[in-house]
């Protein structure tokens, strides 16, 4: 009763006004059942693919969770994110080089810095980012040769979760599936590898039914996370915090929009359009 009250008024909160008040308080404040709060903090997982409550900023967890209760929170593309990157190398005016390093700006009228993290950026313009950590994550990559007994299941006293995500993409060939596994992790934690084939198992996924598996033993989910003490989205550096002149800035940990891939492209729009701005005025000159 409590979780369904709760979702009654999510869709009607303004999620900015949480901004600086913790997952954990917000929640806490919220429910009082143990049932029912690990519940919500199970979604907000799912969500945010971030296991740290006491850090992570409310606004982004009510947002999540309110673009879940919508029905549009996730899109899973046929083919996977690989089929995005080969239709960029077939765009006109597009050059992508491989395989070299970045030590400096590029002598350019206009630069936006999408390298991945802040820790990068601070790295290649010289000047560090105040910012929450990462949102790291141990994921199992499962190609089958039967369909999984459940097609999601989601951790709620332990923060891991099973989704068979062909049930929703075309990403197997014909009559296989892949599905996946991920314990979220909280800060200092690792990885259990016994537990994450475990949860597997919990789902249905017997190991006679395993075509190949990939292990990306700890990889980062979230390059950083919005906390509640630098004030949530709105904390974020801005895509003109490079601290140069026409240099800007885009990825998962820009500006005050969306979280994950949303972020990246709402920064990276934002960026793209500031360029354009610059290179206008360039010419005008």
């Amino acid at each position: 009763m409590e979780v369904g009250k709760l979702f009654g008024r999510i869709p009607k909160l303004n999620a900015s006004e949480h901004a600086g008040m913790t997952t954990s308080e917000w929640v806490a404040g919220e429910v009082q059942s143990a049932r029912a709060s690990e519940l919500i903090h199970s979604l907000v997982r799912l969500g945010t693919y971030c296991h740290a409550p006491d850090r992570l900023s409310a606004d982004l967890a009510i947002l999540q969770i309110q673009a879940g209760l919508r029905g549009d929170g996730v899109i899973y593309v046929d083919g996977g994110w690989q089929s995005l990157v080969d239709q960029l190398r077939v765009r006109a005016g597009v050059e992508i080089v491989t395989g070299e390093g970045l030590s400096e700006l590029p002598d350019a009228p206009a630069v936006i810095v999408a390298v991945g993290g802040p820790a990068v950026a601070a790295g290649l313009l010289g000047s560090a980012f105040d910012v929450g950590p990462p949102a790291l994550a141990s994921c199992l990559d499962l190609g089958l040769r039967r369909r999984p007994d459940e097609d999601l299941v989601i951790g709620g006293d332990v923060p891991f979760y099973f989704s068979n995500h062909s049930a929703v993409a075309d990403l197997a060939p014909s009559e296989h599936w892949h599905a996946a596994v991920v314990q979220y992790l909280g800060e200092g934690e690792e990885p259990d590898v016994a537990a994450i084939d475990a949860f597997a198992r919990h789902a249905g996924v017997a190991d006679e039914d395993v075509v190949v598996r990939r292990r990306l033993h700890k990889m980062t989910a979230s390059t950083s996370i919005p906390t509640a003490i630098l004030g949530g989205l709105a904390g974020r550096p801005n895509i003109t915090d490079s601290g140069h002149a026409n240099v800007f800035l885009a990825g998962d940990w820009v500006g005050p929009v969306g979280h994950l891939a949303d972020a990246s492209v709402a920064s990276g729009r934002a960026a793209a359009n500031a360029a354009l701005v610059a290179l206008d005025r360039r010419r005008v000159a």
